[in-house]
């Protein structure tokens, strides 16, 4: 499936750490639609070596849908078929999983090796004029 990319996005850096707030405005999606977020360049928002310590996603307006927040590897990393029924913020909700090497291969804490978008999936239900905002925190790591 092509996922449908939105690159608005105001960062924030304070020395080696990175607010990202991403407004998506009032999306209408089919159940398994997916938003890849990119910059104003088409590159990944998540930007090669950053590691994120905090994750969430705004919704408001009416549609029982869920939401999941990861990348095209792991399409629920952060966020997984969280239920935006009602007005209000959806936080991480996964468990922490390693490689065997110790790595932190799903949840806070994941570190990026390249730029990557992050890809919103919609899911339940169809939504009509829904909006949602992304608020990323990470930090640099090398």
């Amino acid at each position: 499936m092509t996922a449908n990319t939105l690159n608005l996005t105001k960062t924030v850096q304070n020395y080696d750490v990175e607010y990202d707030v991403i407004p998506l405005g009032a999306l209408t999606a089919s159940a398994a639609d997916t938003y890849d977020l990119t910059d104003a360049n088409g590159k990944g928002i998540i930007r090669n070596g950053r590691q994120i310590l905090d994750i969430k996603v705004y919704a408001e307006g009416t549609a029982s849908a869920t939401v999941s927040l990861g990348d095209a590897t792991d399409t629920s990393r952060f966020i997984s078929a969280a239920s935006t029924a009602s007005t209000g913020f959806v936080t991480t909700n996964v468990n922490l999983t390693f490689d065997g090497s110790g790595n932190i291969t799903k949840g806070l804490g994941y570190r990026y090796t390249a730029d990557t978008a992050l890809r919103l999936t919609i899911g339940g239900a169809s939504v009509s004029a829904k909006n949602y905002v992304v608020y990323i925190i990470s930090r640099k790591t090398f």
